[in-house]
């Protein structure tokens, strides 16, 4: 089933993605329709998400969050389509890093940073992006998916820009890999985990679990850490955004590492809460 799933679908997302930008954002918009007005896709999740994580807004001012947030979401699918066959000259267009020099002293120290993301705006388009900056080489950890042709054409789209890519399970080679070039190691850190090694921390109105690995990797090898997101400015044009959150991380425990990372996506967060992944079941694990 995987194989014929892949096989019928391939040529589909191939022509999409050949398609320019107006043309698929106009697909987005009734793709919108159709997710949010005829199939509920999750509304359920994102209702229940957005109640949670803002009582004090009313039922008017989350439904339009929820409304703004399903444009988002359709966007999503159709620029991270476009990734498939996307020239440079286009995503550096669509994608800026205006503040790439928060990594340059790093880089001219030889110094490797962790770099901790979130599902804001497009990670997929910033993650390319980044590949592009003139500095360090990114290594990106990620969940493979379930179907291993897909897991396959995601990676080689991961990619195509010079990223290296290394599944969770592989996230304890990449400091040997790197070796002497300067790396950034790319976590998105606001899943919920499925691993035992978790910390607990205040989020959105809620006790949530996150994954401490991020956070022991930075205070076992003194590494930098900083905060990057994937801001939306408009319509198909985003900028990558980077903040300090510790100089080195061996001087604070791996908990104090993610609540700083937390606390840093919750603002964003509150800033452009439509721009958030609300559809992702976050608080499935409770305390």
């Amino acid at each position: 089933m995987h194989l014929i799933a892949y096989v019928a679908a391939l040529p589909f997302l191939y022509l999409l993605s050949i398609l320019p930008m107006p043309v698929l954002y106009a697909m987005s918009d009734g793709l919108r329709f159709l997710l949010f007005r005829i199939a509920g896709y999750r509304r359920n999740v994102v209702q229940d998400n957005l109640i949670k994580a803002f009582p004090d807004k009313t039922p008017g001012e989350r439904n339009r969050i929820e409304w703004q947030f399903y444009r988002q979401f359709c966007d999503l699918i159709v620029e991270t389509v476009k990734l498939l066959t996307i020239r440079r000259s286009t995503l550096c267009r669509m994608v800026t890093i205006p503040d790439a020099g928060v990594l340059q002293g790093y880089y001219d120290a030889g110094q490797h940073v962790v770099a901790l993301m979130g599902h804001l705006g497009n990670w997929e388009l910033g993650g390319a992006r980044m590949g592009l900056a003139p500095l360090h080489q990114l290594h990106v950890v990620y969940h493979p998916l379930h179907n291993p042709y897909f897991e396959r054409l995601i990676y080689r789209m991961r990619t195509s820009f010079g990223n290296r890519m290394y599944r969770m399970r592989e996230a304890s080679q990449i400091m040997s890999s790197m070796q002497d070039t300067p790396g950034v190691i790319v976590l998105i850190a606001d899943q919920a985990p499925a691993s035992k090694n978790l910390v607990w921390l205040p989020f959105l109105n809620r006790e949530t679990a996150f994954f401490s690995g991020p956070g022991r990797m930075a205070h076992a090898h003194g590494l930098p850490v900083v905060y990057a997101s994937v801001h939306r400015v408009r319509r198909g044009r985003y900028e990558v955004r980077f903040a300090h959150l510790c100089e080195n991380g061996s001087h604070y425990s791996p908990e104090e590492i993610m609540r700083m990372y937390a606390a840093q996506l919750e603002k964003d967060i509150r800033l452009t809460p439509a721009d958030w992944l609300w559809t992702h079941r976050r608080w499935k694990h409770t305390k």
